[in-house]
């Protein structure tokens, strides 16, 4: 080949070693892999290798070099360059370094023994150049002995090297290769030989031809990373330089050297990877951060917000803002009811929207998923275009027309709850087809926010309520003075007609009955507001014992069946055979008939209907009572049952405790009491008394004499009334 080695082929290798360790150093992997590369190399050359510090202390000093200056390298590494040069009697180091790098330097060095040599130094940065350390590799050959003309020589070179080297000539084909190429190719040396170059490369295999080119034309040389065709067809990942040579024979050849790149590939990619999570988790910390600031302010703009309308409202404002499209506040409106509470989107999330929103209470269809939500508590969450949102949250076909307009592509609906009582539900709803979905940090914040949302309606709620009961109290009173006022009128007048006057025995009888049924109506007022007290402190006294239905159900027709009459209603009752008895405190169960008897009488029109019914239910004894009056709105139900709650449909008057007496009366036998009506529709008052097998009834107790006193007067009362 006539490879002159001192002039070409030792400039390649030291050149080349110094542009793979530059790459090593650039690529940042890390400080060990770089080391364990340099070592590696230094080690496998031929020539004699040394590394030294900024200090002149060497670092590394390879077997060639032991031969070549008759040190080992224990002698000298982590000691200062033993090596002089001759005339000078400086030190190598002091020497090389003070020059400019990548320069050879012919010299003569003295070896251990004394000796003197002619040697050509090539001085390079031990990394890629920018490191402050001052590290040098230095590469030596010597001139004398080694005159590298000989083919031997060079393969010798070639074949000890731990890098990949191939030899191609100017058609392409491959020359010489050495171990370490045929090991990276799984390949044997013969099977490469005369294969040609090109066919290796899989990619990219236009611009290495290119570069070839240019190469063996013009001295250029070429760097890059490609994928090679393994033997076994698999592909490896491979540093590729190739630089041509100028030899003594016509033909022009180009070496090519291969490092191995799988690892640092993989090495890249697992950065590359890091790179990825550490920005998505940056992205989520600081959406997190946003949220949580977001769910602060909330938070503590809903905490002093007591008004229950205004509550509702500024919920479904501060959940647009920056979170969803729309969102909607539903209000637990009596059983299995919810009503539209409050609604509001984001007026940038696409031009202004325009529905009808129901405003009535909507009866939340049993196998929605509003119900199920409801019923579970369980959060749901929805994602896209091809879910039919509306379909799914609609309540009736007015609810789902108003979503439909929305064009809703992603949705989360949650429960209300606070207090173990479930005040409604909250959805919110992303719009447009390419409308960013809900994920599942976005469904832990409207959980964090459906719970805030939920205490802020519960307070409202409970703020409501206590303004309702002041209300209440302050129209008791002047219901209670009213109510007073007239029955002691009566007995003032009456008494004075008794005391001024001489009157027959049919006017003295006829005033003292007017003095009894005055001081009746006061006991039975005041007999109610003790009642509702025990029953607020649960201490309301029952005796259950087993009763006879039918008596209690003529007793009770009787004593208001001269009142139904007067009003031209048709007052009527029915018995099931299977109801005969019934365990219960008599009393007390008349009592609560006599409450809804006398509220169906109340708010019938004359020609009316009043129907009293007793059935035998899988649980025990069912009352009702139906009247066809006008019938209870929906917003009215749910509080019909509340302390000093009055209808404003009659001029009749009254405390407004008769329903909430018999609802604490019919819980303290362990049963239930219910309503359904509708406006203009039929009314129907119910309450069941379970069997005492499927309920623990309190002990019986030992009637108070107050408690006596108020039966044996509203009995003389509804008996002088119904005869």
């Amino acid at each position: 080949m006539g490879f002159e080695l001192d002039g070409n082929l030792s400039s390649l290798f030291g050149g080349t070693l110094k542009n793979w360790l530059s790459r090593e150093g650039a690529r940042q992997d890390t400080e060990i892999r770089t080391n364990r590369t340099l070592d590696l190399l230094v080690a496998g050359a031929r020539h004699a290798v040394l590394t030294w510090d900024d200090g002149g202390v060497v670092t590394r000093w390879n077997r060639a070099a032991e031969h070549l200056f008759g040190w080992s390298s224990s002698e000298v590494i982590g000691r200062l360059c033993p090596i002089v040069v001759a005339g000078s009697e400086a030190s190598l180091a002091a020497v090389v370094t003070t020059g400019p790098l990548d320069r050879e330097k012919r010299l003569r060095c003295r070896r251990s023994d004394g000796a003197e040599l002619d040697l050509v130094v090539l001085v390079s940065a031990a990394g890629d150049g920018s490191s402050t350390d001052g590290s040098r590799l230095v590469t030596v050959v010597k001139r004398g002995k080694l005159e590298f003309g000989r083919e031997d020589e060079a393969s010798g070179v070639i074949a000890r090297s731990p890098f990949g080297i191939i030899i191609a000539g100017s058609d392409g084909r491959i020359l010489e290769t050495n171990p370490a190429a045929a090991s990276l190719l799984g390949r044997s040396e013969i099977e490469l030989i005369g294969a040609p170059f090109l066919d290796l490369i899989r990619y990219p295999r236009g611009r290495v031809q290119q570069a070839v080119a240019r190469g063996l034309s013009a001295g250029d040389s070429f760097e890059s990373q490609v994928h090679l065709i393994r033997g076994d067809h698999d592909l490896v990942t491979v540093d590729l330089s190739i630089v041509s040579l100028d030899g003594v024979e016509a033909e022009q050849r180009i070496a090519c050297f291969l490092m191995d790149a799988t690892e640092q590939v993989a090495i890249e990619k697992r950065r590359a990877d890091l790179l990825r999570l550490e920005q998505k988790a940056r992205v989520a910390a600081e959406a997190a951060q946003r949220r949580a600031g977001h769910l602060a302010r909330i938070t503590g703009e809903l905490t002093f917000s007591l008004d229950y309308d205004q509550t509702l409202r500024r919920i479904a404002e501060l959940a647009v803002q920056g979170f969803a499209s729309y969102c909607v506040v539903y209000v637990r409106e009596g059983e299995g009811m919810l009503r539209v509470g409050a609604e509001a989107y984001a007026e940038t999330d696409g031009p202004p929207l325009r529905h009808t929103t129901p405003t009535d209470p909507i009866p939340v269809p049993p196998e929605s998923v509003t119900a199920t939500t409801l019923e579970t508590g369980h959060p749901l969450l929805l994602n896209g275009p091809e879910i039919q949102i509306d379909e799914l949250f609609g309540l009736n076909e007015e609810h789902r027309e108003s979503l439909r307009s929305f064009d809703l592509s992603s949705a989360m609906l949650l429960s209300l709850r606070a207090r173990g009582t479930v005040h409604g539900a909250i959805a919110f709803f992303n719009r447009g087809q390419d409308a960013t979905e809900f994920g599942e940090d976005d469904l832990r914040f409207a959980e964090s926010l459906a719970q805030s949302t939920a205490f802020a309606i519960d307070n409202a709620e409970l703020y409501r309520t206590a303004q309702r009961a002041v209300a209440a109290r302050e129209e008791l009173l002047a219901i209670v003075a009213h109510d007073l006022r007239s029955p002691l009128g009566a007995i003032s007048v009456s008494t004075e007609m008794l005391q001024e006057f001489d009157l027959d025995e049919n006017a003295n009888h006829y005033h003292l009955e007017i003095i009894q049924r005055a001081s009746a109506r006061m006991s039975r007022l005041i007999q109610d507001l003790l009642d509702v007290a025990k029953i607020e402190l649960r201490q309301l006294n029952i005796e259950p014992a087993p009763q006879e239905v039918l008596p209690i159900l003529e007793e009770a027709h009787s004593l208001f069946e001269t009142r139904a009459r007067a009003k031209l209603l048709n007052f009527t009752y029915q018995v099931d055979p299977d109801a005969s008895t019934v365990v219960a405190d008599r009393y007390r169960v008349l009592q609560v008939l006599s409450n809804l008897i006398e509220n169906a009488i109340k708010f019938s029109s004359p020609h009316g209907k009043i129907v009293l019914g007793v059935d035998r239910t899988e649980a025990g004894v069912l009352f009702t009572v139906t009247d066809e009056g006008p019938g209870i709105p929906p917003n009215e139900l749910p509080h019909i049952f509340d302390r000093f709650w009055q209808a404003r449909r009659t001029d009749e008057s009254g405390a407004g405790l008769g329903l909430a007496i018999a609802k604490g009366i019919v819980e303290a036998h362990g049963g239930s009491i219910w309503v359904k009506s509708a406006a203009g529709e039929e009314t129907r008052l119910g309450f069941s008394i379970p069997d005492p097998a499927t309920v623990e009834v309190p002990p019986p107790k030992s009637a108070s004499r107050v408690r006596r006193q108020g039966r044996d007067s509203i009995g003389r009362r509804r008996d002088r009334r119904s005869g």
